[in-house]
């Protein structure tokens, strides 16, 4: 409480307070925190300044870190925003180390490393290394590339030879105001130590072949995907969030925003999270809300099963799916029905929480042109029906069809009953 007090005024924007709510702590906004093999290159490398760059600011007041990993930041479009009070502590006494050096090299310094060097993600080495990649770890993956790495992760690497704090925490302990030789005190050096760091992160960059320049990210909408239809599914998006003053919006598959920012434009939301798995939308997400209320989660609607539970205490009032389950059924072949499951798991619970699912019929030319051509005919196309779609939505909730002229393709909007 006493660390509550002595912070809440200086750093209420870049730390966030969290609800208890059921025995356990749940942030108003934020629903989640990344995990660390969900970081692409560049988010990883962003975390790394902005948590220096904090810790810089709470050197200023006698504050250190006790635990800056990446899972206790949450992702906004102004950048990370710090959720666990927990971690800052008082430097006491003041010559104290920063004990968190060694936790930030393993989860933050060395796999960028890894990453400049062998031009893979650092997601792939995380993955195999949940607690964080060791100095020795790193050594056998880069052998004789170490040279290449920025000089102060060079020092570390070659000075942890496995002890429990190593040379991370001797390294920390040096870079502390104390007592030299003869008596004389020196200048704290851990700000200069902080400095050095941020530097060395700033020369690990991605890999040339870069995740910038693949994937969806660069996808331009054609064929069925007319001027007109695009216009007319953003105006009938623009209706349904009309509906509401303040309101959560969640988009999954977000790819470039474009529907998400139709619902919000013009209105003040309370907050919105935006849901892409391809690295490219996410880096492109972040600069288009750039200030504005939104996270934004790296994650597979399919593969994360515990998407929704990470949610958290975020009931979303609006939940966009569009331009997306026919690539979950058929191109990803995960079957209509657990498309939809996962989309309505993710969906607000809340009474007048409303779904608005973008629906492309097995006719409609670009689906065709993708799924059912000469070399591949997805096996769940026979499955892929309007009327189940229906069926299962209006399980729960009263479903009205919004059909976009100019094109077959229809929005379904889905509501819970109040």
């Amino acid at each position: 409480m006493r660390a509550l007090a002595a912070m809440a005024a200086k750093y209420a924007e870049s730390v966030l307070p969290l609800d208890y709510r059921a025995g356990r702590l749940e942030s108003p906004i934020h629903p989640f925190v990344a995990r660390r093999h969900e970081l692409p290159h560049a988010r990883l490398q962003a975390h790394g300044k902005a948590l220096l760059a904090q810790l810089s600011l709470f050197l200023e007041d006698g504050w250190t870190f006790a635990d800056g990993d990446p899972q206790n930041f949450a992702w906004g479009s102004s950048g990370p925003v710090l959720l666990d009070w927990g971690a800052p502590i008082p430097r006491e006494p003041s010559n104290a180390p920063w004990h968190g050096l060694k936790q930030f090299a393993e989860t933050v310094l060395y796999p960028l490393a890894i990453s400049t060097q062998t031009r893979l993600p650092p997601s792939r080495w995380l993955r195999s290394f949940p607690g964080g990649i060791g100095a020795e770890e790193t050594r056998a993956v880069l052998r004789g590339r170490i040279w290449r790495t920025p000089l102060w992760v060079q020092i570390l690497l070659n000075g942890d030879h496995g002890k429990r704090n190593g040379f991370a925490a001797s390294v920390a302990r040096s870079a502390t105001t104390g007592k030299a030789e003869g008596g004389h005190r020196r200048r704290d050096a851990l700000p200069w130590l902080l400095r050095r760091l941020q530097k060395a992160i700033s020369h690990l960059r991605a890999p040339e072949k870069h995740w910038r320049n693949r994937g969806w990210a660069s996808h331009q909408a054609k064929n069925s995907y007319s001027a007109r239809a695009l216009a007319a599914r953003k105006q009938a998006i623009d209706r349904i969030a009309a509906e509401r003053r303040a309101f959560r919006a969640l988009d999954l598959g977000a790819h470039v925003g474009s529907l998400l920012a139709a619902a919000i434009t013009g209105r003040t939301p309370e907050h919105c999270v935006a849901v892409d798995a391809d690295p490219g939308c996410t880096h492109g997400l972040h600069g288009a809300f750039r200030g504005r209320p939104v996270s934004l989660v790296e994650a597979d609607l399919m593969e994360a099963e515990d998407l929704a539970g990470r949610l958290g205490a975020f009931a979303p009032d609006i939940t966009l799916a569009c331009g997306l389950i026919h690539h979950l059924a058929l191109a990803r072949s995960d079957g209509l029905r657990r498309a939809l499951e996962m989309v309505l798991a993710c969906a607000g619970k809340k009474p007048g929480s409303v779904i608005v699912l973008e629906w492309i019929p097995a006719d409609d030319p670009q689906l065709r042109s993708l799924y059912d051509n000469r070399t591949f005919r997805s096996p769940r196309l026979h499955e892929y029906r309007l009327d189940a779609a229906r069926a299962r939505l209006s399980q729960s909730r009263r479903v009205e069809e919004i059909g976009l002229p100019g094109t077959g393709r229809t929005l379904l909007r889905c509501e819970l009953p109040i």
